[in-house]
């Protein structure tokens, strides 16, 4: 099967392809999502510097369940410490945020709105990590002109929405890793893709 072929059969099998944000983000022009961008892996660097050592390890994260008042809250917590550790110490290929993600199945696009809430995934470990440092009584380590911005974003009200894309172009499609798409038995491999191109979704029917 050669190159042409290839991205024709990813078309066939994939029409349309959908994309879980936030319907403020899509509002916000390219200057105002670099700048809350980049205050969030500052966030990060700067909280992890403190919190990396005192959650990594066996049993050690245990020490701050009393600190959360649910279980659910709790598991916030473990759960942005552990995307925190996979993007700083692991470098994470899943977690190149600069990427635009888009999937074959909607109900994931639809989970993944959910998040975006936060600006995304790497809003939600840095608002969580500044509820830690607040928790914790770090805030110290925290300049307000950082934390400001991305915890009145995440304190909003939520729009999740769901951006059914088509006219993408198939040979700027990679797995979510970066890796080349397979074609297996005539089936593409993978439902998750990292689109590797420049899409207005402003022009893209957009669900709440």
């Amino acid at each position: 099967m050669n190159k042409k072929q290839k991205y024709a059969l990813i078309l066939e099998q994939h029409p349309v392809l959908f994309h879980g944000t936030d319907a403020r983000i899509i509002a916000m022009d390219e200057r105002q999502r670099s700048d809350l961008l980049l205050s969030c892996k500052e966030v990060i660097r700067l909280l992890w510097n403190h919190f990396g050592p005192l959650v990594i390890g066996e049993g050690k994260i245990d020490v701050f369940r009393p600190m959360y008042d649910t279980d659910e809250e709790f598991r916030q917590f473990t759960l942005a410490a552990s995307m925190c550790y996979h993007m700083r110490e692991r470098n994470n290929p899943l977690f190149g945020h600069e990427a635009l993600y888009l999937t074959s199945i909607e109900s994931s696009a639809r989970k993944y709105a959910q998040r975006a809430g936060y600006f995304g995934e790497i809003g939600f470990v840095a608002y969580t990590m500044i509820e830690a440092a607040f928790r914790t009584k770090n805030t110290k380590l925290l300049p307000e002109s950082l934390s400001k911005p991305i915890a009145r974003f995440a304190e909003a009200e939520h729009e999740p929405a769901v951006i059914s894309v088509t006219g993408y172009d198939p040979s700027l499609l990679k797995t979510e890793l970066g890796d080349e798409i397979k074609i297996i038995r005539g089936f593409v491999r993978g439902s998750d893709f990292r689109y590797l191109g420049i899409l207005d979704l402003t022009q893209y029917p957009m669900t709440k």
